[in-house]
C-alpha cells in the first residue's frame, strides 16, 4: 500500500482481511498496527492473524509505504446552496453536508460555525466552513441559513370557510331564517281591536245613524295589511 503524506505522519487506513476457514465461519482479524494508525513517512510492515475455535491461526502480512510529498496546494471546501427553512417554534435545526477535496490527503475534514443540526434562531444566519491539510494548506466557503417563522403551520389565523360558518355570513339561508328573511309561519291576528266606545252615536246625523271606526289587523302570508272599516248602523227606533 501507497501512501502520500504532506506532513510527517499520516493516518492510513484498509479494509479487514478475508477470512475463509473449513468449519468455522464469521472469524474477525486483528492487525497490527490497526487500520487508522498513524504512520512515519517510510516502509512499514502490517501482520494481521486470526484465529478458528480450535485455536488454529491464519495469517497475512502487506506493507504500507509512506512517502513525503512537498504540498502547497489548498484543499477545495465546496458549500451548500443558500438555505431556506421554515419553523412554527422560534428556532430552526437545519442540517447540510460540506465536501473536501485535496491533491494529497485523502480524508480532510470540514469544520462549520455553525456546524450542522445547530439551533438557528428566526432569521438569517451566516455560515462558515473551513478546512485544513496536513501541510497547513486550507480552504473556506460561505452560505447563509434563513429561518422563517410560519403561524399555524402556514394555513393563517382564519379559517377555509370565511368570517363566520362559511356560508354567507349568518346561516347561509338568505341571512335569517332560511325563508326569506322572516319567519315560516307568521301569527295571525284574528282580534279586532275596536277604538272609543263600541257603538257610539254621532249626535250630528239627523238620520239616526250611528258611525263606528273599526281597525281590523289581519295577519296573513308575508305581510301585515290594515283597513278602516266603516260601519254604519242603522238604528231603528
Amino acid at each position: 500500500m501507497h501512501v502520500k503524506s504532506s506532513g510527517t505522519t499520516v493516518a492510513v487506513n484498509w479494509d479487514d482481511p478475508v477470512v475463509s476457514d473449513n468449519i468455522d465461519i464469521a472469524l474477525s482479524t486483528y492487525c497490527s498496527p490497526s487500520s487508522g494508525s498513524l504512520f512515519t513517512q517510510g516502509l512499514a510492515v502490517v501482520q494481521c492473524y486470526s484465529t478458528d475455535d480450535a485455536a488454529n491461526v491464519g495469517s497475512c502480512a502487506f506493507q504500507v509505504n509512506v512517502t513525503f510529498v512537498e504540498d502547497h496546494v489548498d484543499p477545495t471546501v465546496v458549500c451548500p446552496n443558500d438555505i431556506s427553512t421554515s419553523t412554527t417554534s422560534s428556532v430552526a435545526t437545519p442540517t447540510w453536508d460540506v465536501t473536501v477535496t485535496d491533491n494529497v490527503d485523502a480524508h480532510v475534514v470540514a469544520t462549520c460555525v455553525p456546524n450542522s443540526g445547530s439551533v438557528f434562531n428566526i432569521g438569517e444566519t451566516t455560515v462558515t466552513c473551513s478546512a485544513t491539510d496536513t501541510a497547513g494548506n486550507s480552504d473556506s466557503c460561505i452560505f447563509k441559513v434563513t429561518a422563517l417563522f410560519i403561524e399555524n403551520g402556514g394555513t393563517g389565523e382564519d379559517d377555509d370557510n370565511g368570517d363566520d360558518d362559511g356560508n354567507g355570513g349568518d346561516d347561509g339561508n338568505g341571512g335569517d331564517d332560511g325563508n326569506g328573511g322572516d319567519e315560516d309561519n307568521r301569527e295571525v291576528k284574528d282580534n279586532t281591536e275596536v277604538k272609543g266606545d263600541d257603538f257610539t252615536e254621532d249626535s250630528s246625523k239627523n238620520d239616526n245613524t250611528s258611525s263606528v271606526n273599526l281597525n281590523v289587523i289581519i295577519g296573513a302570508g308575508i305581510g301585515l295589511c290594515a283597513f278602516t272599516l266603516l260601519v254604519v248602523l242603522l238604528i231603528f227606533r
